[in-house]
Order: structure tokens, then C-alpha cells, then sequence
């Protein structure tokens, strides 16, 4: 453990020139989670610190931002009808808050949804599993039963379109708006948290969190064992689920075509012309181009 004045516990290695910014931004973004935990690699506390200043990130820089407010409020639910990935810190923070803060009835009731979803995902990419348009087994009715330990891909998941959640949720080949900016910092910070792990020789790639979490509940010695080093979660890596059926990709391809118009409509209704002619042109870029690819990070290292 490091106390709050010591030297910073992570440094920079080696890194191309473009990537620098960002991965000393990475660097320094691990340091300040670490010297706000007094130096301790606990995973349940450095989730909780992230997602604190992720959502002060979201009130100081994203929601004052936007011609109009998210729609999100207590009772929507609809976004939470898909698979969802997480960084390994933060499914042991769900696991940790199921496991201490449920009744052993509900804890059951949980651990029947994951097995459900398990089942029903197998074999799914992980590009549809975002779209399984199944309830999230964290889900009970229209609340959420993990609210506050839920990921940051949850936390900036942020829609001025509601009946476009809806639609989603529960319909064929429609996808949804988000706020710009919320899920890309989200994307960030799970990073670092995977990172200030992986620095050590842990385990580090994201997880899907129901199958990670469904590991933990089934053995609560796997994040001992996972924090002294072993293999413990490779299976439910993000990048080792198997592929699905054929054709997913190529269906997955044509939701922005399906989606377009409803979207564009509701967008302008809520938010004027502006916004929705700056969405077409972002979703005319995407049909052409594909999605831009996030600039990769190097891996830091801790300070010797």
C-alpha cells in the first residue's frame, strides 16, 4: 500500500507519439484512483471512486452540454434489455453487493436470472448480446437491484428517446440514441481500472458481467484467487465469446438504416433540427465507413 504523498504508484512506459496524450491521461487518471483509495488495491473501492467521479464528470461536462435533457428517470428501464460488459473490478463490485446486501431468497432469485441469461447468450458476440433485447438478470421488474454498484457503461447510458429505448428493447432492428462523450469516458475509466490490474499480472480484459458475476457467486474464493494471479475469469473475456449464428454481423450492419428515421424524427421533436441533422450526418458516416476504432492504449507499468 502507498500513502497519499508517496510517489505516483504507476508510470508511463514506452509509447508511439500519437498515443502518448491519451495514455499518459490513462496514467494519470490511475494514480488519482489510487491515492484516493490512501494506496489500496481494493477492486470494490477503486469501482466505487470511478464511478463517483465518472458521475461528476457527467454533471460538470456532458448534461450541461446538451440541447436537451436525457429522458432517462426512475422506472425506464428499457435500456437494461441487453448484455452488459464490465471491467473485472466491477463485476466483483456487483458480486460483493449481491453477496452482503441481499436475502439469501433474493440472492437465488438473482443467481436463476443469471443462469437463464447464461444459457440464452451462449454462443452470442459480443455485439449481440448489446442488442439481446433480454431483461439484464440484475433487473428485477423495472429496477434496477444492483443501482448503486452498476457499471459505467450502465451509469452513462443516457437517451433523449425513450420510445426509441422502448422500440429497442422489444422490437426488431432498432437501435437506440446516446449522449456523445458519457459512454466514451465510461469506456475510459474501464480501461484504467482494468489496467491498474493488469499492471500486476491480473487478469485485465473486460468481462460480461452476468457471466462474471455468476463465476463469483458460484465460488466466493475466485477474487482471492484471481488477485494472487490466476486465471479466473479468461473465459467470460469479452474477446474470447464465440461467434453466433452466421449472418449476425451482416444484420448487425443494417440497424442504421432501420433505425434512422423514427430516431431522426424523435431527436428533432425533442432537441430541434440542428441536433438531428448533425445525428444524420454521424449515422450516413457510420453506414459508409463503419465505426472509427478507439486509439489503443499501451499497457503502464507500476513504478519499481
Amino acid at each position: 500500500m502507498i500513502g497519499p504523498d508517496d510517489d505516483p504508484l504507476f508510470s508511463l512506459g514506452d509509447a508511439p507519439p500519437e498515443e502518448k496524450e491519451t495514455a499518459a491521461r490513462a496514467v494519470d487518471a490511475a494514480n488519482a484512483l489510487v491515492r484516493a483509495a490512501d494506496g489500496r488495491l481494493n477492486p470494490v473501492e477503486l469501482a466505487s471512486i470511478a464511478r463517483t467521479r465518472f458521475e461528476g464528470f457527467l454533471r460538470r461536462d456532458v448534461l450541461p452540454a446538451l440541447a436537451a435533457p436525457p429522458a432517462c428517470r426512475r422506472g425506464c428501464a428499457w435500456c437494461c434489455h441487453s448484455g452488459v460488459r464490465a471491467s473485472i473490478a466491477e463485476a466483483v463490485s456487483v458480486a460483493v453487493y449481491v453477496l452482503t446486501t441481499k436475502t439469501a431468497a433474493e440472492r437465488e432469485e438473482i443467481r436463476r436470472r443469471l443462469d437463464a441469461y447464461v444459457g440464452e447468450a451462449s454462443g452470442l458476440t459480443p455485439e449481440r448480446r448489446r442488442t439481446f433485447k433480454k431483461p439484464c438478470p440484475f433487473l428485477d421488474g423495472d429496477t434496477c437491484a444492483v443501482y448503486p454498484v452498476r457499471p459505467m457503461i450502465c451509469v452513462g447510458f443516457l437517451s433523449p428517446t425513450p420510445e426509441a429505448c422502448e422500440r429497442a428493447a422489444t422490437g426488431s432492428g432498432e437501435v437506440t440514441l446516446t449522449v456523445r462523450g458519457a459512454l466514451e469516458q465510461a469506456g475510459f475509466l474501464c480501461y484504467v481500472l482494468a489496467r491498474m490490474f493488469g499492471a500486476f499480472g491480473l487478469e485485465a480484459e473486460p468481462v460480461d458481467l452476468a457471466e462474471a458475476v455468476r463465476i463469483i457467486l458460484d465460488d466466493t474464493t475466485s477474487v482471492d484467487r484471481w488477485r494472487s494471479g490466476e486465471k479466473v475469469f479468461s473465459e467470460v473475456f469479452i474477446s474470447r465469446l464465440t461467434a453466433g449464428t452466421a449472418g449476425q454481423e451482416d444484420d448487425d450492419g443494417r440497424w442504421y438504416d432501420r433505425a434512422l428515421p423514427a430516431l431522426l424524427e424523435e431527436l428533432e421533436r425533442r432537441a430541434g433540427p440542428e441536433a438531428a441533422a448533425s445525428t444524420r450526418a454521424e449515422f450516413e458516416r457510420l453506414r459508409k465507413e463503419g465505426p472509427r476504432a478507439g486509439t489503443p492504449l499501451p499497457t503502464f507499468t507500476p513504478r519499481r
